[in-house]
């Protein structure tokens, strides 16, 4: 006859390890629900109060070009040295989210996973390919000291920065959605995630 004990701790050891990989990941899910909603706030911020970030002014108008410029170059300041750091974290969040569901790949969770991934990864190619070029322009100007082709520019480039935020705010949206709707798909079955 077997020892009792010997054959408790065969039995509960795979269950310990699924119950360690339940919980990382219940709590990556968590904080990468967390950091992409806070991504996706800030974009959908915008879409409520496009005054945040210097689109319209406080009474609801589009704000004259030059202004515009200058407000948002203080905003790209701001966000620049904050995404250098929440960026990279996102990232991250990301891939070890996923990795923690590698394993099962038949599961719809993954591949919301995957799918919200991707959304990011877009952004931020459309974001290096088409606003970090106009951000670093509007960067190099001095508002006391504008030219007539500066000023031109800046009217050619302010409903450009409108449009890519709204391209943004779809994407950064949508991948918080998908990861939003990853706890719904936790219970598929008896065994948890």
């Amino acid at each position: 006859m077997e020892d009792p004990i010997q054959l408790v701790s065969v039995i509960d050891e795979p269950t310990a390890k699924s119950n360690v990989m339940t919980s990382a990941r219940t709590v990556f899910l968590l904080l990468l629900l967390i950091v992409t909603g806070l991504y996706a706030g800030i974009h959908f911020s915008g879409m409520l109060n496009p005054s945040i970030f210097g689109i319209i002014n406080p009474a609801g108008d589009l704000m004259p070009s030059v202004r515009w410029a200058e407000s948002w170059q203080i905003t790209d300041r701001f966000m620049g040295a904050r995404m250098r750091i929440f960026g990279p974290f996102i990232m991250a969040s990301y891939v070890l989210t996923i990795g923690l569901f590698i394993g099962q790949w038949r599961k719809p969770i993954l591949w919301l996973l995957v799918s919200a991934l991707a959304l990011f990864f877009y952004d931020l190619y459309f974001t290096i390919q088409h606003q970090v070029p106009i951000n670093q322009y509007i960067q190099t100007l001095h508002f006391d000291h504008l030219s007539s082709d500066q000023i031109r520019k800046i009217k050619l480039i302010h409903p450009i920065v409108i449009a890519n935020f709204q391209k943004r705010e779809l994407l950064s949206i949508g991948s918080f959605i998908l990861v939003a709707l990853t706890p719904f798909l936790r219970r598929t079955n008896s065994k948890g995630i």
